[in-house]
Order: C-alpha cells, then sequence, then structure tokens
C-alpha cells in the first residue's frame, strides 16, 4: 500500500478519459488502487450512477465484493481504506473518494486524494463521509499475543528466630526480586497478579537458588 501511495503521490491519474474537460478525477484514483493493490479490474470499479459514491450506495457492481468488504459509517477506517463521501454533501456536492494513509484523527482523515489538483496527501473532514471499502487482500494489524503470567510467587519468609526481620521476595522463572518490607512487595507482587507464599527457609533458599541468586 505505501508503494502505491508513493508512485502516484504528486501524479495525475486517469483511466477512462472521462469527463473530456476534467479527466484527471477522484474516481481514476480509486480505480488505479482496486487494480494495482486490492487485485481488482477497471469493470468492477464502475459507478452505476456516473458519480463515485454509487460505487458505495450499490454495492457490489460487477463482482466487487470479491476484492474488498463494505463498512457503514467512518467507525474503524484504517491505513489502506477506501472512503466515500455522499453526493450532496457540504464539502463534496458531487461526491468522493480518497484512500486513507492512517486511522482518522479530529474528525479529518489524512488520505491520498485527487481532484482538485493530482493524487496527493490531504487531510479530509468525514463530514458526509458514507463509509468505507476494505481490500480483503490487506492484511489486518497484528494483534500483540497477551503476555502468559509465569505464576510469580510472593514469598514471604518468616525465620525461625526473633531476631531476624521477615523477609519477603517475588519469584519466578529466572527472576528473584527482594523487598525491605511487605507494602512494597505487596505492591509489586499485584502489579505481577502474584501469588503469595510463606516459605520455609529450605524453601526459600531453593527458589533463590533456581532463579540463580
Amino acid at each position: 500500500m505505501d508503494q502505491w501511495a508513493n508512485s502516484v503521490n504528486g501524479k495525475y491519474i486517469d483511466h477512462d478519459g472521462f469527463p473530456a474537460g476534467n479527466i484527471y478525477q477522484c474516481h481514476d484514483l480509486w480505480i488505479d488502487y482496486l487494480m494495482r493493490v486490492a487485485g481488482g479490474t477497471q469493470a468492477m470499479g464502475y459507478a452505476p450512477s456516473g458519480l463515485t459514491d454509487s460505487v458505495f450506495t450499490n454495492f457490489p457492481v460487477n463482482g466487487l465484493d470479491a476484492k474488498v468488504t463494505r463498512t457503514s459509517g467512518t467507525a474503524g477506517i484504517r491505513k489502506g481504506d477506501v472512503v466515500f463521501w455522499a453526493n450532496g454533501s457540504a464539502n463534496y456536492p458531487y461526491s468522493h473518494v480518497a484512500v486513507a494513509l492512517a486511522s482518522p484523527s479530529g474528525g479529518n482523515v489524512l488520505c491520498m486524494s485527487q481532484n482538485p489538483g493530482p493524487a496527493q496527501q490531504l487531510n479530509l473532514t468525514l463530514a458526509g463521509a458514507l463509509g468505507y471499502l476494505r481490500p480483503k487482500n490487506i492484511t489486518a494489524p497484528i494483534t500483540p499475543t497477551p503476555r502468559k503470567k509465569n505464576n510469580e510467587m510472593l514469598m514471604i519468609h518468616k525465620p525461625a528466630t526473633s531476631t531476624t526481620a521477615t523477609q519477603y521476595a517475588v519469584f519466578g522463572p529466572n527472576f528473584w526480586l527482594e523487598f525491605a518490607g511487605q507494602t512494597a512487595a505487596n505492591g509489586f507482587a499485584a502489579q505481577v497478579g502474584a501469588n503469595s507464599v510463606e516459605a520455609s527457609t529450605h524453601f526459600w533458599d531453593h527458589c533463590k537458588a533456581a532463579a540463580g541468586k
């Protein structure tokens, strides 16, 4: 998608020579994106009414649903989505289409857009937007895999002699951290989800050695 955006930026894109007096339309940029990024054909991007928003309102046409999905509204727009604005909207009285380069921010979305001017990055208002088409071949954002808990334990060691202070440590695989007092130990244990266990001297020494301490 980035390669496509870089290749069209600053250029005039035309695929149909229409209309004769102003051939470089926003619809041409959509067709270019459909063919070069989404893997569709020019015919799939046909606008039944002659205005580009009819691609969205008449979806699907000419098998377009084989290449993209359709979502009404602006919630969930992300990089790579094709946003359509309605015919008769305040900012686009003859409708508009542009390719999102990022997720929206503050009611606007950064897009690759053509007309007026060549294909270029413009921050467009989402007022009047009908929704968006999303190419099926664009990989969804990677969702981080939740970190698996290592079953850390809050070790509480009470020495046999009353003259020696109680010891606190959080222990886990290759992990050992001692604390001067119970409040600090409890706070850290809560952050990592450690379970509390009262440890004998032997168990304390064994776990500490297992952690390499």
